[in-house]
């Protein structure tokens, strides 16, 4: 009887400190720095742009020219934050930024 006591205390304790571990910080998609971000300059062709910030996360058939780079961070406890960087080329040249990623910088 006293064994089955302590067994099902250690597991309550067990169980109990899950809760108080540590959780992990999970980042998701590409993940750009300011440093990167500021060298992006109108003109840039896409080869440079993709060795400068990587492939862009999304890149859908219905605007080739649109690059969409998504980066998501959950932080513990709570909601992941979504972070965006949308790229426009015209004739595989940068011709416009609009930077969502202020909010990191």
């Amino acid at each position: 009887m006293i064994q089955r006591h302590s067994l099902l205390f250690i597991l309550l304790l067990t169980l109990g400190g899950c809760s108080l571990a540590h959780k992990l910080d999970i980042q998701q998609g590409n993940i750009i720095n300011g440093e990167q971000i500021e060298q992006l300059k109108v003109g840039m062709s896409t080869s440079q742009v993709t060795f400068l910030v990587g492939t862009p996360t999304l890149n859908r058939g219905f605007h080739p020219n649109r690059w969409n780079y998504l980066y998501y961070v959950e932080k513990s406890g709570t909601n992941p934050t979504p972070e965006r960087l949308t790229l426009y080329f015209e004739q595989d040249k940068l011709v416009k930024i609009d930077n969502h990623y202020q909010s990191r910088l």
